[in-house]
C-alpha cells in the first residue's frame, strides 16, 4: 500500500526533481488514482496540454494516514553496478573500471542535480519543506561517488592474462577437489 500513497503524494505535490526520480508515478497510476477517488484531474485543452492533480478528501485523508504511519524498513537501494561487482571474478579488472568510470559520471551528474535543486530552493524560500530530503540524497549520492572512485582507483578481479573462462574455473577446482581426495 506504501506505492499508492508514495504515488499519490507525488501526483499531489509538486516534488523537486531529485524527489521525482524515486516518486515517479505514471500517467496510468494517476488515472487509477482518480479512478479510485484520490485524485481530480483538470487537462488543458491547447497548449501543453498539462494535467493538474488534486487530491480528493478521500485522498487528502489516505495521504493523512499515510504521513502519520511510521515507516518499518530503512533505504532500499536496487543498484544494478553493485550486482554486477558479484560477477568481478568472471570478469577483469578493464571492465569493473569501466563500469565504476561509468558510475562515477553518474553520481557526478546527480550531485550536480542536486547543487541545481539547492539554488532554486535559495530562490523559493516558500518550498523549502520540499527540499528537506536534499541532504539525504547528497550523502547517499556521494557515499556511492566515494565507493565508485575506489574501485576505479583499485579494481577488483582478476586481470585479462589471468582470467579463466567459468568452464575453466569448474574444472580447475573439480581436479583439484579430486587430487585432494586421492591423496
Amino acid at each position: 500500500m506504501w506505492v499508492d500513497q508514495a504515488e499519490l503524494f507525488a501526483a499531489t505535490v509538486s516534488v523537486p526533481a531529485a524527489a521525482a526520480t524515486c516518486l515517479a508515478v505514471s500517467d496510468a497510476e494517476t488515472a487509477r488514482l482518480a479512478e479510485e477517488g484520490l485524485l481530480t484531474v483538470e487537462a488543458e485543452s491547447d497548449g501543453r496540454r498539462r494535467r493538474t492533480y488534486a487530491l480528493t478528501p478521500l485522498g487528502r485523508r489516505r495521504l493523512d494516514a499515510w504521513l502519520g504511519d511510521p515507516v518499518a524498513d530503512g533505504i532500499e537501494i536496487r543498484d544494478e553496478a553493485e550486482l554486477k561487482l558479484l560477477g568481478t571474478e568472471l570478469s577483469d579488472r578493464e571492465q569493473v573500471r569501466a563500469l565504476a568510470e561509468h558510475q562515477i559520471a553518474l553520481y557526478r551528474a546527480r550531485l550536480a542535480e542536486l547543487d541545481a535543486i539547492d539554488a532554486n530552493s535559495v530562490r523559493r524560500p516558500e518550498r523549502a519543506l520540499r527540499y528537506l530530503g536534499v541532504p539525504l540524497g547528497r550523502a547517499v549520492f556521494s557515499a556511492a561517488l566515494e565507493f565508485w572512485e575506489s574501485i576505479a582507483a583499485d579494481p577488483p578481479g582478476p586481470s585479462p592474462s589471468d582470467q579463466q573462462t567459468p568452464a575453466s574455473t569448474l574444472a580447475a577446482s573439480t581436479n583439484a577437489s579430486t587430487d585432494h581426495q586421492r591423496s
